[in-house]
């Protein structure tokens, strides 16, 4: 039986130890939070950085939005160092993914502080008690362990652990938002969302996270590069938190150093044809020196279908090799060591190309990588997926490849009846047809949530100009300069040494004269033939075609020493196939295939002189004529049909107009019978009127 749950300690036992950080005034505790980081590290704190940390330390919740690469997570470092060493303090991390966890473990090791990312796997007794005794600085660990672990919720309750704790942080954010789509079962009905269990492990009781969060008595550290307004209500809800307890600090979202691509898709979204544009074969551009590319797609097949379309592009086999040197998956089903090995391969350069689904990148610190993300989606998650390239301020490039036209979706400006309110799959087609800037696009829509649709928009001519006084570098997105298909036809020849001059005048990439897009040949339809009995012309010919073969075959096999017989090899649906595929004129190939190769060498020639044999003979010739002679008989039958038809149909007026006529005679019939009938019954009451009258003056 459990025991009971310790006293939480009092959250005045948990503030930073130091008196010039317990302070109530705002200004100073921001002097000296300055003074302290930038005496501990060599990088100069960030406005925004020490602001949250200012929150922190008066002992209030904080949302820091900002965008990637913008630092948010040496937050939660600076405020661990406010605390001295021996004290052992605790930074508690929810992350929505394993590997995130893996990734900032690193991080944490090489600026010294030891962390643990507690799996499930290693959630084991021994690891307990070492983080009771202080020696881990930062905990990271999924919602699902710090729901459902029963070894952490031994640790949880208690009081010595809980003790230590001086800070909750819930890592990426508007995840929350997306665990409760799931757990209200709205995603159903989005397509934005389409295989939204890529993203994570998802369980309903992730709502519970609130209320385990508010038995630690600690402040909550909340942070997200993409999180617009509507999201930001149902994450403060789940979590359980008031708008007057929490303190947002706001950063710069958009990302200037990005330039966004967007590219209509002229092949179809399963095929990933359009891929072809990007990539050239091997002898003309090396693997080391196509830039890092991180290819999202949004379901788990799709990775493995770009494979196969680089593996053409390339000109080589090998892509679907989990050792290639090119390119290789990741998605949410990867195996724990492969997305390590992933992950390290392409952080040291073994091979330049990801193809993954929304499972990868959430959070991952890499200064550089070409982005593409091939259909329409969530502008919330591809604003997410955008932030892996251009990290450090270096420029990055993300292509969007959307398909121009969503069935049963919003395609034209003019689909949208109100610009303003729109869910989430109208923020996914607005996206993809907006003539808005795409980085104005985004920024509007993470701010007050939505796509806008015209340059006229207020909202739109704002962002602009705050732009403008932030210092912003002139936009190069597609919508703001055209992309034209002579640069789109050039994307082929970019790699790492003319990558930046590629990004401001793609029209210009110099070209490698062979290097062009792999050309996939159209296969015509499979030729198949139905089964059962034809026409007796036919039927006979195949017939023929089996006794022949059977011929055939006893000349070359000893029947008595053969366990093979020809009953294995041209059966009568096989000449049946063969006997149409002749009559339709196909090749020999097609023909081979239906009778599934030659079991004896030279029977495709038997059975073409087979063929010719039984069409010169006298009785193939009868049946054709007899058939010939049918097939008249049909048509003229169905002329006489159509004759008829044709014939019904001139006379059917002529017959309305008779019988029109019948009716309005008989109409004038009936109303003259009923006018002679009527005068009758007058003269005969006045004849009975008279009678009466004459008998009146006789009696008197």
């Amino acid at each position: 039986m459990e025991a009971h749950p310790d006293p939480v300690t009092p959250t005045s036992q948990r503030q930073p130890a130091d008196e010039e950080f317990r302070g109530d005034d705002p200004v100073k505790l921001y002097a000296e939070i300055k003074r302290h980081a930038s005496a501990r590290s060599i990088e100069t704190p960030k406005d925004l950085q020490i602001r949250a940390n200012v929150v922190l330390a008066q002992q209030k919740n904080c949302f820091t939005l900002a965008g990637t690469g913008f630092g948010k997570t040496r937050i939660a470092e600076m405020f661990y160092n406010l605390f001295p060493r021996k004290k052992k303090p605790i930074v508690m991390v929810l992350n929505p993914l394993d590997s995130l966890g893996d990734n900032q473990v690193e991080e944490k090791a090489r600026v010294h502080l030891s962390a643990v990312n507690l799996t499930k796997l290693q959630m084991i007794h021994r690891t307990a008690m070492r983080i009771l005794k202080g020696a881990y600085a930062f905990i990271y660990l999924s919602p699902e362990v710090f729901l459902n672990s029963h070894m952490f919720q031994r640790l949880f309750l208690k009081e010595k652990f809980l003790s230590k704790v001086v800070l909750a942080v819930i890592d990426e954010a508007h995840m929350i938002y997306m665990w409760g789509l799931v757990a209200s079962g709205c995603a159903k009905q989005l397509k934005s969302h389409g295989k939204i269990q890529d993203l994570s492990s998802f369980r309903p009781g992730y709502g519970n996270i609130g209320a385990k969060l508010m038995a630690m008595n600690v402040s909550t550290l909340l942070m997200s590069a993409t999180c617009r307004p509507q999201a930001v209500d149902k994450i403060l809800v789940s979590l359980k938190i008031t708008p007057d307890n929490i303190t947002f600090v706001r950063g710069e979202l958009s990302r200037p150093e990005i330039t966004i691509w967007r590219i209509p898709l002229k092949h179809s979204l399963s095929s990933g044809d359009d891929l072809l544009q990007l990539f050239g074969r091997e002898e003309f551009i090396p693997d080391g020196d196509i830039p890092p590319t991180i290819i999202y797609s949004s379901t788990r097949h799709l990775t493995l279908q770009v494979l196969r379309v680089l593996n053409d592009a390339r000109g080589k086999c090998g892509q679907l090799s989990p050792k290639s040197t090119f390119a290789r998956r990741y998605h949410a089903c990867t195996g724990d060591l492969d997305k390590k090995q992933v992950i390290e391969d392409f952080e040291s350069g073994v091979f330049p190309v990801i193809s993954s689904t929304m499972a990868l990148g959430l959070g991952q610190n890499w200064s550089g990588a070409r982005v593409v993300h091939v259909g329409r989606g969530d502008p919330a998650t591809i604003f997410q997926m955008i932030g892996r390239c251009g990290r450090g301020g270096n420029p990055g490039l993300a292509i969007m490849f959307v398909d121009p036209v969503r069935r049963n979706g919003k395609n034209k400006v003019s689909d949208f009846t109100n610009h303003e309110n729109q869910n989430d799959d109208d923020r996914m087609d607005g996206l993809a047809i907006t003539p808005v800037c795409l980085r104005v696009s985004f920024a509007i829509d993470n701010n007050l949530g939505y796509i806008p649709l015209s340059k006229e928009d207020p909202n739109v001519e704002r962002e602009v100009a705050r732009e403008i006084a932030a210092g912003f570098a002139a936009c190069m997105c597609s919508n703001c300069v055209e992309l034209s298909p002579e640069a789109v036809s050039r994307l082929i020849h970019m790699d790492n040494y003319n990558f930046e001059r590629s990004i401001v005048d793609p029209a210009n990439i110099p070209a490698l004269g062979l290097n062009v897009p792999f050309q996939r040949v159209a296969s015509g339809p499979a030729y198949r033939v139905a089964k059962g009995p034809l026409t007796s012309r036919l039927e006979e010919q195949a017939k023929y075609l089996v006794g022949e073969f059977n011929t055939y075959f006893y000349q070359h096999f000893e029947l008595s020493l053969s366990s093979y017989t020809h009953k294995n090899s041209l059966t009568l649906d096989k000449a049946r196939a063969l006997v149409i595929a002749a009559e339709d004129s196909q090749p020999v190939t097609i023909l081979e295939r239906l009778i599934g190769g030659e079991v004896v060498e030279g029977q495709m020639l038997s059975s073409w002189i087979a063929l010719r044999i039984s069409r010169n003979g006298d009785a193939y010739l009868e049946l054709l004529a007899t058939e010939r002679i049918q097939k008249q008989a049909v048509v003229i039958k169905k002329a006489h049909i159509l004759l008829f038809q044709q014939l019904k149909a001139r006379l059917r007026p002529q017959k309305s107009l008779v019988t029109k006529q019948e009716l309005e005679h008989k109409k004038i019939v009936r109303e003259e019978a009923a006018r002679l009938k009527r005068e009758m019954n007058e003269e005969r009451a006045r004849l009975n009127r008279e009678k009466n009258e004459a008998r009146k003056r006789q009696r008197d």
